[in-house]
């Protein structure tokens, strides 16, 4: 149980690391009509190939709870 949580927390800290690392680049996710976007502003585009990189290893699935349980 405790692994379980511990491993929970570190994937979590690592989502919270990937979307402070694309909102550098200028890279947002947001939840609009109930669906996760990307929306760059003026992009860092020498970013957009390590944060495809992330989105595909972390996964949409959970990025989008992530996003959907901290935004205000």
């Amino acid at each position: 149980m405790i692994d379980t949580i511990a491993t929970e927390l570190a994937l979590e800290a690592g989502i919270a690391e990937f979307i402070d690392m694309a909102r550098s680049a200028n890279v947002f996710f947001e939840i609009v009509n109930g669906r996760l976007t990307v929306r760059a502003v003026n992009p860092d585009w020498t970013m957009w190939g390590p944060i495809r990189h992330l989105l595909d290893e972390i996964g949409i699935e959970r990025i989008d709870r992530f996003v959907r349980r901290t935004m205000h």
